[in-house]
């Protein structure tokens, strides 16, 4: 997290209260003030709390299932908890509606195929992912300022312009065949609470297209969230 000096926050925190007792491997055994893998940082500012997280990956297998709910649990709890507006960015890894994806039904038949039924397809995008991460939303007052922007039924498909996808299968590289060359997701999230709705300006996925032109050499591309000023400040 880069912060301009004049915008200093007045605190930092490297795991959320909830995470440590949730699963071990959010816990940090040395120092319970940090997340050992480094998946949080939640900043405080003047007039919201800033919430940067890099979402465990559900994974396929039953461990992965758990460690993954213990995170969602964890954050569902803290954000019942919470008293200020709320930013919450990063890779949340979760495609929330079928418009999320390039090709849902092709997902829904990758990777974990067995029970329970609602772990089955590709990380990101089962119905328990799905389904957790609304809870999350309700439970936050939460708002998708990309879908606010740029509305589209959950069913698809997505809205005719702009850049859709914030994660993309790389092309094969030293290898004949790439399984997710050409689809993407949009499982990388500008999350802001209810009151922070007529502050919001812009909300854009910068990066485009099958190639990922402007994805700077990752599978993720950057994303952008503008808030205009809280009423009676000046700037943005």
């Amino acid at each position: 997290m880069l912060v301009r000096k004049p915008l200093r926050p007045s605190k930092i925190a490297y795991t959320q209260p909830a995470l440590p007792d949730s699963h071990s491997s959010h816990c940090d055994p040395a120092d319970r003030l940090w997340h050992p893998e480094g998946r949080v940082i939640l900043a405080t500012f003047e007039s919201f709390d800033l919430l940067a997280t890099y979402s465990p990956n559900n994974g396929t297998d039953a461990p992965a299932f758990v460690r993954r709910a213990a995170w969602d649990a964890a954050m569902k709890q803290d954000l019942s908890k919470k008293s200020r507006p709320l930013v919450w960015v990063g890779d949340i890894n979760c495609a929330a509606e079928d418009v999320d994806v390039t090709h849902p039904e092709w997902m829904m038949q990758q990777c974990y195929q067995g029970d329970p039924e609602d772990m089955r397809g590709q990380p990101g995008f089962t119905l328990g992912e799905r389904r957790r991460f609304r809870e999350l939303l309700e439970v936050g007052r939460l708002l998708d300022s990309h879908r606010l922007l740029h509305p589209s039924s959950p069913s698809g498909p997505p809205p005719p312009s702009g850049p859709h996808f914030t994660w993309r299968g790389h092309p094969p590289v030293h290898q004949p065949v790439a399984r997710y060359h050409g689809k993407g997701m949009r499982i990388d999230y500008s999350l802001i609470s209810e009151e922070l709705r007529p502050r919001l300006a812009a909300s854009d996925i910068l990066g485009h297209g099958s190639e990922r032109h402007g994805f700077m050499g990752s599978d993720h591309s950057p994303i952008r969230l503008h808030l205009r000023s809280p009423l009676g400040t000046h700037g943005t």
